[in-house]
């Protein structure tokens, strides 16, 4: 079987291509060409939540990681749209269609506190992408955040779960599976690391903890479940750091923990890494998520030493392929 470009069934007779993406909001006018398109979507990931500060003996938690957007894919039929746009009384010139695509914004990460036995700020959601079609009501394409539970929560004394995920949009059918990929909270030693794969936006990973032995733990990573010849690099990302000072250490032996791994560069991207923990030094801030990812939580601290703030979600994403 042809599975042409990015994988999908290949158009036979096709002659022409314009693909597209847009990181930030933008217009799409449909090139005369076209007789149906390929559009992918990601929802704007949300923020990771800030570390907690406790007093000595009692365990304090890192932020926990904000749940990525809300993948949306599908085939539309440049026809199918034209006859929609003259059912409204407009021209169904088919030269003159245009799309009109918003892009959500990353949810904020939360603050570290900022005050002696406190917890963490939470993170807020991020915002959702859509596109319309100039001349009809209403959407055409949505991809939300990941739900009202979807920011990462603030760092406190007890174990917390990251931002909760919600089921994602293939070809106009929901799926049981997640796409959010909600950060794991906190752990006393360690940030809980969040789990990606292929065409899913992940969370990102929980904030290090500091244990009642007063040991700093790191931050979450992010774990790699796919693995091909093309690597998209989280720009966010910071290199060679270390497994207390900065989340996730490089690996000599392994794929970095700092790269997703991808089956085409038009792909959602990944949560950001969890900020290490700080018994006696200032702990971590969470890093940023990228295309929809979900922002890393916050390092927690001792009282009296300066806490991680939780990483902003990543923008939403979309790229949009017409085919002669």
């Amino acid at each position: 079987m042809n599975y042409g470009f990015l994988g999908f069934p290949g158009q036979t007779g096709s002659t022409s291509l314009d693909i597209k993406e847009f990181e930030s909001s933008g217009t799409y006018e449909i090139p005369s060409f076209a007789k149906r398109l390929w559009i992918f979507m990601v929802g704007a990931g949300a923020g990771g939540g800030g570390g907690g500060r406790q007093a000595a003996g009692i365990n304090s938690y890192g932020g926990g990681g904000g749940a990525g957007g809300v993948v949306n894919q599908t085939f539309l039929y440049v026809d199918e749209l034209a006859y929609t746009v003259s059912a409204y009384g407009y021209s169904n010139n088919k030269a003159n269609l245009t799309l009109t695509v918003g892009i959500g914004a990353g949810g904020t990460g939360g603050i570290g506190a900022t005050t002696n036995t406190a917890s963490g700020g939470a993170g807020t959601i991020g915002g959702a992408t859509y596109i319309t079609l100039d001349g009809t009501p209403g959407y055409i394409m949505y991809a939300i955040h990941s739900g009202s539970s979807a920011a990462g929560p603030g760092g406190t004394s007890a174990s917390l779960a990251g931002g909760g995920a919600t089921a994602f949009v293939y070809y106009g059918m929901s799926s049981p599976s997640n796409s959010g990929g909600g950060g794991a909270g906190g752990l006393s030693l360690g940030g809980g690391s969040s789990t990606i794969s292929s065409y899913f936006s992940s969370g990102g990973a929980g904030g290090g903890g500091v244990s009642t032995a007063n040991a700093s733990g790191p931050g979450g990573g992010i774990i790699i479940t796919t693995q091909t010849s093309t690597v998209l690099v989280n720009p966010n990302y910071i290199r060679n750091s270390t497994l207390v000072a900065g989340g996730v250490a490089e690996s000599a032996t392994s794929l970095s923990p700092h790269n997703y791994t991808l089956y085409s560069k038009y792909s959602s991207g990944l949560g950001g890494a969890g900020g290490g923990g700080g018994a006696t030094v200032t702990a971590n801030n969470g890093q940023n998520g990228y295309r929809g990812g979900g922002g890393g939580g916050g390092g927690s601290a001792r009282n009296g030493i300066t806490t991680g703030n939780g990483g902003k979600g990543g923008d939403g994403y979309v790229v949009i392929a017409a085919f002669g």
